[in-house]
């Protein structure tokens, strides 16, 4: 959407910038929020093999995999807590405070020895600071852009790649020298130092008006917004057992050394890294986010059943390496395809009771009675435009729902891995079919947004 300054407007600060300094500013923030929340969560794959093999050899990999499903269910699932909060004034509150649990939690970590420490440190407690973190930057941040908005969650989101390469690689660099409570300490102090300057630059977009809270019950009728949640909900069920499980595969079945399988999960996310910015930059350029996403999603469903065939070292290598790529993609533009279809559009009425609302409070200044200008979060003048606060919510309800995917993908496929008898075959396949329907959904969305029609979606 292209916001377009009219004459006479008197807050031109209120419809977003898509550009500048401070705008910028935030995606350099985003990217440090997203390499300490999904990038230390791309990382769980390193802990699950150890956790396996070591500190919780008594537990099942289904049970293991709890904790970081509980970690990213949590990221996803704040955001319905964190919209409301932020539309009362308290993103500062969300942001700083998630940011103190994150670190004080991944320090309680390094303490842990039993299953329900783990649970509460690594999984609850780093979980919820993430989440606050995450669902404040997030929201923020994509308030300050539009027609740039693709490339912008691309590129805060490639601290997710960056995390998942620099995470691991501390660990299996600290983990026999040191051991694993002060390989934790060494983690939370690169969560520390990062976050410090995020939280220095990280703002809300000034001149934006506060929302009231409000259910938005119409987005259980908005077809294509229905099928974008369904598509992401069976995308993020099968994409992240990848992740989380490609090292104890290495490991178990292929014999590779511990230094090799963990050095597959960073080869995975260093092919992340560029999939961060390529498929976000065609769809700023050309096709728009569901349409690039779409293809990354049937891309990384193929590559999940590659990953059936992978038998040797080599193929398994080239496998992770393009299913990095393909993940990526779906990554970078999950953000943007879910703010394509959340902007609920107001009436000339709407947008006109809301000034006169405003005017008997006393909250607009005396340029804006002229009528001659005066926007509320990206509500042109005419009644062109959308409710930010509604978009907001719809948002964090697809995120919720993608918090369900993650927090039951992962252990359904250490379940399946267990009653396999030692066979791959049934995760796998459940993995790639969940995301395939994903993919079939994305398709669907787009049908009923546009049609068939060429054009941006």
């Amino acid at each position: 959407m292209h916001i377009v300054k009219l004459p006479g407007q008197a807050n031109s600060d209120l419809a977003p910038p898509d550009g500048g300094t401070l705008a910028w500013l935030q995606v350099l923030a985003g990217f440090f929020v997203v390499m300490n929340a999904q990038g230390l969560n791309q990382s769980y794959g390193v802990f699950q093999a150890y956790y396996e093999s070591v500190l919780l050899r008594t537990h099942s990999p289904s049970t293991i995999a709890w904790i970081g499903s509980l970690q990213i269910f949590l990221l996803f699932f704040m955001s319905i807590i964190v919209s409301g909060q932020i539309d009362k004034g308290r993103f500062r509150h969300c942001f700083t405070g998630g940011s103190a649990l994150l670190v004080t939690s991944t320090l309680a970590a390094s303490w842990c020895k039993q299953y329900w420490q783990f649970v509460l440190a690594q999984g609850l407690g780093t979980g919820v600071g993430m989440g606050l973190v995450f669902g404040a930057g997030a929201q923020v941040m994509m308030t300050y852009f539009t027609r740039h908005l693709g490339i912008a969650t691309g590129i805060a989101s490639a601290g997710g790649a960056v995390g998942g390469m620099v995470f691991p690689a501390i660990c299996e660099k600290l983990i026999g020298r040191i051991g694993f409570g002060w390989t934790m300490r060494v983690v939370a102090l690169v969560v520390l130092v990062t976050l410090i300057p995020t939280n220095l630059i990280a703002r809300e977009r000034p001149g934006r008006r506060k929302a009231k809270p409000q259910m938005d019950w119409s987005a259980f009728t908005d077809v294509p917004y229905l099928l974008v949640m369904g598509g992401l909900f069976f995308t993020f069920w099968g994409i992240y057992f990848g992740f989380y499980f490609i090292v104890t595969y290495a490991q178990e079945t292929l014999h590779l050394s511990p230094t090799d399988a963990t050095n597959l999960l960073i080869l995975m996310n260093a092919s992340n890294l560029p999939g961060r910015f390529l498929p976000p930059l065609i769809s700023d350029s050309c096709l728009g986010p569901l349409n690039t996403l779409i293809p990354c999603t049937f891309l990384t469903a193929t590559l999940l059943f590659l990953w059936l065939g992978a038998s040797t070292s080599t193929s398994i290598h080239l496998v992770a390496c393009f299913y990095g790529f393909a993940a990526a993609g779906i990554q970078s533009l999950y953000n943007a395809t879910i703010w394509g279809v959340v902007q609920v559009p107001l009436s000339s009425s709407s947008t006109s009771a809301r000034s006169t609302h405003r005017r008997s409070e006393g909250d607009v200044d005396d340029e804006d009675d002229t009528g001659d200008g005066g926007e509320e979060d990206g509500v042109q003048k005419g009644g062109a435009g959308f409710d930010e606060g509604k978009a907001r919510l719809r948002l964090a309800m697809v995120f919720v729902m993608i918090g369900f995917a993650c927090l039951t993908g992962a252990p359904l496929g250490g379940v399946l891995l267990d009653q396999g008898g030692g066979s791959w075959t049934g995760a796998q396949v459940f993995a790639g079919t969940s995301v395939a329907v994903g993919g079939c959904l994305l398709v669907g969305a787009r049908w009923a947004k546009e049609g068939w029609a060429s054009g941006r979606v």
